[in-house]
Order: structure tokens, then sequence, then C-alpha cells
């Protein structure tokens, strides 16, 4: 069976010359991105920062604030406390007339560079850590943006492809944008991106909390329940824990409506559950759903993790067969684990105009998991 771990990713140990572990992390971090009060918080805004109970969720963005309940959600349906990050998006009315959106802001600190000359941060203010940086390299995470704006998830898109591209595993979460003023028309909802890493949802809006002064969203339930699951526990028709009856209610055609629009339906029905785990992406190839995504992350890493343990090495069939032979191994605990078929294969080989360069191919079939029931029953009469 193949090793797990209880972190993100996938962790390659090494010892004399050679692997001597490759551990698969089972979990996700989670990163947050939405409103927060900071007159009561002390977080400063586009800076993430990691929590990890009620208390320390509340002091850094304000008991209250919708950025501190959705964390406070997350939790409650299974974020890692260990691996759970919330970002406060600037205001809107403090963002200078040269400066990007407030999520872009976000996205655009990088660490060690002087931000004390934007105009949302107070004097003396500075940001330590960069919300992109906190999922590293060789690392799996969610990206969970609380905004329902067509721009954002635009941003969203892009910034997930980018970091993707550095082999840092993120997948993006955020609303999809409603079409009807402020609430769905679910024959007509369609994803605004379009990407196997992607996940829109709708409708996402609580009924109307008179004390907040809003409608509550479950996006933080929502990012809760799939990062905090274990990557051998598939997310699908599974409920929320902690949130209201909903502002809308989907009907059974209403759901198939919005999955035709490559959206995910969030369903109430006595429990409200979140009824597919489908990305945005428009390809056919494969079924491109949360499941599949992130089994097909830690391939990857696991594939990219043994090539960078070779590097220095002799490029002989001795090195290369090795290679093969560990990554055979992790493939093979995955299908004994039931996340792979018996349908892969891995060849590792020189490249025939590079003596100095390793090709490594490999195919996988990721295991299918219950999505529809036909029942057939013959009544002998």
């Amino acid at each position: 069976m193949a090793t797990f771990g209880d972190f993100p990713g996938v962790r390659i140990t090494t010892s004399g010359g050679g692997i001597s572990a490759v551990r698969i992390g089972a979990e996700e971090k989670l990163l947050i991105f939405g409103d927060a009060d900071l007159t009561e918080g002390d977080a400063t805004p586009a800076e993430a920062v990691q929590v990890s109970s009620r208390r320390s969720v509340n002091d850094a963005f304000g008991a209250g604030s919708e950025l501190a309940d959705a964390i406070i959600d997350a939790f409650g349906n299974g974020a890692n406390t260990a691996f759970t990050y919330g970002v406060a998006l600037p205001a809107e009315e403090d963002m200078g007339t040269d400066e990007p959106s407030p999520l872009e802001a976000a996205y655009s600190v990088q660490r060690g560079e002087d931000y004390t000359d934007w105009e949302f941060l107070e004097a003396g203010e500075e940001i330590g850590r960069a919300p992109k940086d906190q999922v590293n390299e060789g690392e799996t995470g969610v990206h969970a943006v609380l905004t329902k704006d067509a721009d954002d998830v635009s941003t969203l898109e892009n910034e997930v492809g980018t970091l993707r591209g550095d082999y840092i595993m993120v997948k993006g979460f955020i609303a999809n944008p409603p079409d009807d003023g402020d609430k769905y028309a679910f024959d007509t909802v369609t994803a605004e991106s379009s990407s196997d890493a992607m996940f829109e949802f709708a409708p996402v809006d609580q009924r109307f909390d008179t004390d907040a002064d809003r409608y509550p969203t479950v996006m933080g339930a929502v990012s809760g329940l799939f990062a905090g699951n274990d990557i051998t526990q598939p997310v699908y028709n599974s409920a929320l824990s902690g949130v209201g009856e909903m502002r809308q209610v989907v009907s059974r055609a209403d759901a198939n409506d919005i999955r035709d629009g490559r959206v995910i339906p969030v369903k109430e029905n006595g429990t409200i559950r979140v009824a597919d785990n489908l990305s945005t992406s428009e390809e056919e190839d494969w079924q491109r759903d949360f499941w599949r995504r992130r089994i097909v992350d830690r391939v990857i890493l696991i594939a990219k993790g043994v090539g960078d343990a070779i590097l220095g090495r002799i490029n002989d069939e001795r090195t290369r067969r090795a290679t093969e032979r560990q990554i055979e191994t992790q493939l093979r605990g995955l299908q004994r684990d039931r996340l792979l078929t018996e349908d892969w294969f891995v060849e590792v080989t020189q490249d025939e105009a590079d003596p100095d360069k390793v090709n490594i191919d490999l195919g996988i079939t990721p295991q299918g998991i219950v999505k529809r029931v036909d029942v057939d029953i013959v009544i002998d009469t």
C-alpha cells in the first residue's frame, strides 16, 4: 500500500545517493480570501495569516466578519487547522486609483518586497507573508475566494494556472457569478472559467442574517469539506455541517441545469449537500473532477520528485531502471489503495538527442466513484 502522511503534496527522502522513502500527502493547504472587519481584527490586508482556532480567527479578522465566519465553517467541515490560512482582501474604497482589484492586490504581493506605499495600508503596516507563497512547490492546496465577481473568477483562474506551472498544485474554488441580479436563474448558469483545476459553485447564499446584515456564504464550509477530506475519501453528494437554510432552493431539474453549465450545485433537501465534484473544464478525454484531479496531481508530483532526486547521477541503465522501479512502486501502492485501476504504465528512457536528459513517460487511469445508480425492477405477475 502507498505510504500516506498528514501533509499536503509529496515528499521524497534521499539517502546515500538514492531514494530512501516516498510519502504521499493526504491533506490540502487551504487559503480563504474574503472581507474582514479589521477595526476588530489585527490582520494586515492582503497578507496570509495562519489560523488554527476560533479565537485566532476572530482575533485576526474580527468576530462575525465574512472571512472569520467562513474559516470557522471550514474548520467545522474538516479543514485541517494546521494548514489553514485567511487573507483579508483590501476594502474597495481603500484601493488607490492606480492599484489593482483587491484580489489582484493580494496575489501581486511578493516576498521581500516593500508595499508600505500602498493606499490600503495604514502608516507603518507591512505585508510579511505573501498569499501565493503559502503552498510550496511539490505541495497541494485549495485557494477559495468568497466573492461572486466575474473578474475575480478570471484572476483566480490565471493565478491557479501560473502556480500549477511551477508544480504548486492548487485548485481554485469560487462562487459562480449570478446572472440575474444577485440571484441565480438556474437554467442559464454557465461556468465563467474553463480549467480542470477550477471549481465553481451555485447557489452559495444562505438566508439573510439580520445580525450580520448580509447573506452568509457556504463557500467556507464547501472549501473546508473538499480540502479537509483525506485523498482516499471522495467528496460527492456530501453534506455540509453548520450552515443554515439556503436562500434559493435547487430542484432535481435545477441541479441538472447547473451541472450542464459546468458548475457544482449546492442543494438543500433536508440537509444541504454539495451535489457534484466536477471542474469547469470543457475537455472530455477524461472526467476532470476533484477526485481525479487530486489523484493526478499526486502522480505528477511523484514523477517530478523522483525525477529531481536523480539529478546529478550517472545517466545509465542502472539509474533509469531504479527510477522506473520507484515510480512503479508508488503507482502499485495507489492501485492497492483503490485510487488507480490496474491500467497504468511507466517508462524511463534516455533522450535520443540529449545524453544528459532522461524522459519519464507514464499513463494512469484513476478509479471512478459512484455518481449514478440505475435501478431496474421486474415485477412477475
